[in-house]
């Protein structure tokens, strides 16, 4: 199992090509190894990060020339849309979805949330 934590998602993902191990994550994960990512973390996993682009900010890795994510699941992951974290306040969740919405599909997860994605359509899990 592979867990990968949050952070600011452009200095992730571009740390995660300059290793090469975009590439290497995408293969063990479609071959099977279950994969667990927090905030930043399960925001990488779509096809782009330019939604989060209003939550982390794009500069801080200069060197990530698109925003393409690693396409392991078909939408975007919005973390902590629940706007509980004051980082993340729910003026900014809804300024994302009024500007990405209709270009990007979308998953807004709340803090006590998951996407489970296995064998079939990705469900919402809430924590019990």
């Amino acid at each position: 199992m592979l867990y990968v934590a949050g952070g600011n998602t452009v200095v992730l993902l571009a740390s995660l090509r300059r290793r090469g191990a975009d590439v290497v994550l995408i293969e063990k994960v479609r071959a099977g190894l279950p994969y667990i990512g927090s905030s930043a973390g399960s925001i990488v996993t779509g096809p782009s990060l330019e939604p989060v682009s209003i939550m982390d900010d794009p500069s801080e890795a200069p060197e990530l020339t698109d925003r393409n994510g690693l396409g392991l699941v078909d939408t975007v992951v919005i973390p902590h849309a629940d706007g509980a974290l004051p980082p993340y306040p729910p003026e900014l969740i809804t300024q994302i979805k009024q500007t990405y919405d209709s270009e990007y599909p979308l998953t807004f997860l709340d803090d006590d949330q998951a996407l489970l994605v296995e064998n079939g359509p990705p469900r919402l899990i809430a924590s019990p």
